[in-house]
């Protein structure tokens, strides 16, 4: 799938793809270069910038943490993928095309 997206971005006149952080196998065979990013975060003084902040920490501290220790990332990725399908056998489940019913 990964070399079919890449394929058809390379036709389409992509001429970057950023496959994001973390080491992957079809990474390394679809790179012909690395390229090192900084990641950063701007904000004002504002209520709302300091609740971002306070959200993003504890998911960007975890992420950091998985990546900078190879063994935690299988079972990461295993555990993402589990939540992935429930997520997506849950919403499957859902009947849409159903008027809900009048419990009255």
């Amino acid at each position: 799938m990964h070399l079919r997206l890449a394929e058809g971005a390379a036709r389409a006149g992509v001429e970057v793809v950023d496959w994001g952080r973390g080491a992957k196998e079809y990474k390394e065979w679809l790179k012909t270069r690395e390229l090192w990013v900084g990641e950063g975060f701007v904000s004002r003084g504002h209520p709302v910038a300091w609740g971002y902040r306070l959200w993003r920490r504890p998911v960007r501290g975890l992420r950091n943490t998985v990546l900078a220790h190879p063994e935690l990332r299988q079972p990461a990725d295993r555990l993402l993928k589990t939540v992935g399908a429930l997520r997506t056998g849950a919403q499957g489940r859902q009947r849409p095309d159903r008027e809900p019913t009048d419990t009255r």
